[in-house]
């Protein structure tokens, strides 16, 4: 494939993706020699092909061809994570985890990441609630405080999960995970 040929595949595969046509654009990526695309922007984009039809290895190695590309991959080193949490590859995980981590040190996506690894390596529930409250006290966002709440509801200590449910209400004040923390109150508490 000369380079016209090649450059034509990548706008047909951007194309794709703006379309939604994931499908084929996984057909077009198969076709191109990523490893001599520079643009980190475009090989997330192949990732996120990738990704989006389940072929986790795929994405992976085109995120490490990116993250090679770059000295700043924090979000790269991120990403990464999370594949190999999915993947089950945990050493791998804990390693992108440790190079997030000493890219971003105060960037609070650590929790999420920890969560995530705790979570599939199947650590015990109290362990899980100790990362999320702290991420919570932290960053209240309304996905993870409603996990939160889960993880009381499920541990049985029904007013922690309670106080949690008020709080999203009062962060938060509408919106799908406040509906859902009051139907969670519900089975505790009327409202």
């Amino acid at each position: 494939m000369d380079r016209n040929e090649h450059n034509l595949k990548m706008e047909e595969l951007k194309t794709a993706m703006h379309n939604r046509e994931y499908e084929k654009a996984v057909e077009l990526a198969d076709m191109l020699d990523l490893k001599k695309i520079k643009d980190n922007n475009f090989l997330s984009l192949v990732a996120d092909a990738y990704e989006v039809t389940h072929k986790y290895q795929e994405a992976k190695k085109v995120l490490l061809l990116a993250y090679e590309n770059t000295n700043a991959g924090r979000q790269l080193a991120y990403r990464l994570c999370l594949i190999a949490i999915k993947t089950k590859e945990y050493d791998e995980a804990e390693e992108f985890y440790g190079d997030f981590i000493e890219m971003a040190p105060r960037d609070t996506g650590r929790y999420i990441l920890r969560y995530k690894m705790a979570k599939a390596k199947g650590e015990p529930i109290e362990k899980l609630i100790e990362i999320l409250e702290e991420y919570v006290n932290i960053d209240m966002e309304e996905k993870w405080a409603y996990e939160l709440a889960k993880l009381y509801h499920i541990a049985g200590d029904e007013e922690k999960c309670v106080d949690m449910c008020d709080e999203i209400s009062l962060w938060f004040a509408e919106g799908k995970y406040v509906i859902k923390a009051m139907d969670l109150k519900k089975m505790h508490q009327s409202l």
